[in-house]
């Protein structure tokens, strides 16, 4: 599916306004009707530092709501591990080492436990001196499973300690560029990681439902694009 063009800008040595953050006011889930608790799950595997980080957040009513803090009996793990709640409302916890599957069990207020598998799919560019030309339509073949329906891929490109991320085409084991995805992207040699995103909203919860994200950051390579 042919996509608009999309630049995101990252900041990679800084993030604006850290130190001016307001405090996050969270509601205690054992004040709220359980059936009305959204569950928010994502995984990321980052192959540079072979760092595997997972996160769950929980909401009022709908992915924007309230965030919501477990209280009493309630709680969620990760791989067997229990998850830890960070100042910014998100249930955290870290491990060594590639997983495909993530398995993430919430046990709410009424002790009904609610167990979620999400799957993370890996890429891997193995082409040397690749080159991205920014007068036609650009073709690098990956290996790994064939893209699905639910799955997209983006790359970042890093130089100067600055980074932007473009999204791509995909389809079987191909990722295309076309001219106007680098159209913020200067001339030049890059970095880059490619990111295999998947999610899935079928998942296992009460009324307001859910869902999961994963995330697979390749190893490094260097493009050029022209």
């Amino acid at each position: 599916m042919k996509k608009s063009s999309i630049c995101i800008f990252l900041l990679a040595a800084s993030i604006l306004f850290v130190g001016c953050r307001p405090k996050i006011k969270l509601v205690n889930s054992d004040e709220v009707d359980q059936n009305i608790i959204f569950q928010n799950y994502k995984a990321v595997y980052d192959e540079n530092s072979n760092q595997l980080t997972m996160s769950a957040v929980f909401r009022v009513d709908n992915a924007s709501g309230q965030l919501l803090k477990l209280t009493k009996d309630a709680g969620v793990k990760a791989n067997q591990q229990d998850m830890k709640l960070g100042d910014d409302g998100y249930y955290t916890v870290s491990s060594r080492n590639f997983l495909p599957v993530v398995e993430f069990e919430y046990v709410n207020n009424q002790q009904e436990k609610f167990v979620n598998k999400l799957t993370i799919n890996k890429i891997e560019v193995t082409s040397n001196d690749i080159v991205l030309d920014k007068a036609q339509i650009n073709t690098l073949e990956f290996q790994g499973k064939e893209i699905s329906e639910r799955e997209s891929i983006s790359l970042v490109l890093t130089k100067d300690k600055e980074s932007v991320e473009i999204e791509a085409d995909a389809e079987g084991h191909r990722v295309y560029v076309e001219p106007s995805y680098l159209s913020c992207v200067d001339a030049g040699t890059y970095s880059v990681c490619f990111v295999r995103k998947n999610y899935d909203s079928n998942i296992s919860a009460k009324d307001r439902g859910g869902v999961w994200e994963s995330e697979y950051h390749s190893k490094l390579v260097k493009i050029t694009v022209k």
